[in-house]
């Protein structure tokens, strides 16, 4: 049995508040469902956040509508759980009622349903996100998962969870390795927006990530592994796991002095689609809002939208302290001894470089920005 495994498609998110970007992840979802169609998945499996919000915009389920529709046209079923973003508060109904789909778990308890196909029996089991003082409920109600599985041959879970190897600051992970079902056949999760695999159990356990870039943080683990999301094929026990990459529209992080601003041209020839460019400028002095409208002036017409960063050095304190001269990697070397985390100490150089510059207001949106980004858009840290 073939399952498309898709996750945190985030619909009527606008990024940096642009129509074109809001756009982009319904271009990302429509593309997501006709790949896995053309695959002849045999459903959809859904690990929450299809909407950004738990009161998208019109649009945002004017897309899924059609997609919907799609869907069901070819006899394919979806099957999901809610997430974080679009799980409603005060027990309201999620958006997902609208659309007469398969929402499992919505009640605070694990549900489940055996799909059929061609004489194989599939147990599909699934719980919506819970968090906070709800995680020992969701610890309960996933000791049930392996009782259910035992008759099965094959089992998925599906959830919206934040698992400690992968994501482990206090507070920002619901599970760990030991409250995990050891018995599925097929780990289905969603919450972490970069796609993994890992050897777990009787099988594997997998986060789809997200089909589109939500924050500048993921690009790296973009550049590496794409977005997109998992083809499942579900045989005898055991799965065998296909990436399909989705072409997005690209983001780019570029680091020039104020005298090379031209080298950001070099990065943006290899682009098809107009880039969202961020560019991490290191300047002695210059004026800054003269080094930004040269930046808009050059790469006008060939990015989306431009980001510029800034770091100052300080041109005495080179020419005296020699060895110095690459202060600004001896400081993320130390961070990186300090923090042991990639997220922090970007973080941490980031808001380095804006306070050193006296731009408060800038570094806490930065801040606000990667602290979404952790808990909110679920970065990736590697087991």
């Amino acid at each position: 049995m073939r399952l498309a495994h898709i996750s945190d498609t985030h619909l009527g998110f606008r990024q940096y508040n642009l129509e074109e970007r809001e756009q982009d992840f319904y271009d990302a979802f429509a593309e997501a469902v006709e790949r896995a169609l053309e695959e002849r998945v045999a459903a959809f499996i859904h690990a929450g956040d299809l909407f950004d919000t738990p009161q998208p915009p019109i649009r945002a389920l004017h897309v899924f509508k059609n997609c919907i529709r799609r869907i069901r046209d070819a006899g394919v079923r979806f099957y999901a759980v809610l997430g974080d973003h679009d799980t409603p508060k005060r027990r309201g109904m999620p958006p997902h009622t609208l659309f007469d789909i398969h929402i499992l778990g919505t009640n605070g308890t694990l549900q489940h349903t055996i799909l059929r196909e061609s004489g194989e029996e599939v147990l599909l089991a699934g719980i919506s996100n819970l968090k906070g003082r709800r995680v020992q409920n969701l610890n309960e109600e996933l000791r049930k998962f392996d009782r259910l599985a035992s008759g099965y041959e094959n089992a998925v879970l599906v959830a919206h969870q934040a698992v400690k190897r992968f994501l482990p600051f206090e507070g920002a992970y619901e599970l760990e390795d030991e409250s995990l079902p050891k018995l599925a056949t097929y780990y289905a999760f969603g919450h972490i927006h970069a796609r993994t695999t890992l050897n777990f159990g009787r099988g594997l356990f997998a986060y789809a990530g997200s089909t589109e870039i939500t924050s500048r943080d993921e690009i790296p683990v973009w550049e590496e592994r794409g977005k997109g999301f998992f083809i499942v094929d579900v045989e005898r026990g055991g799965v065998d796991v296909h990436s399909i990459n989705l072409d997005i529209r690209p983001q780019v992080n570029v680091n020039v002095r104020a005298d090379a601003l031209e080298e950001v041209l070099k990065v943006l020839a290899a682009h098809r689609k107009k880039p969202v460019l961020h560019v991490l400028v290191e300047t002695e002095r210059e004026n800054k809002t003269f080094i930004v409208e040269r930046l808009k002036k050059l790469v006008s017409g060939k990015v989306l939208y431009l980001r510029p960063l800034f770091v100052t050095k300080n041109v005495q304190e080179r020419v005296i302290k020699v060895k110095e001269s690459d202060k600004e990697d001896m400081i993320k070397q130390f961070l990186s001894t300090l923090l042991k985390d990639e997220t922090l100490v970007q973080l941490s150089m980031e808001l380095y470089m804006r306070l050193s510059e006296n731009d408060i207001n800038a570094a806490l949106a930065e801040a606000d920005e990667s602290f979404k980004s952790m808990l909110s858009r679920k970065q990736l840290i590697n087991p």
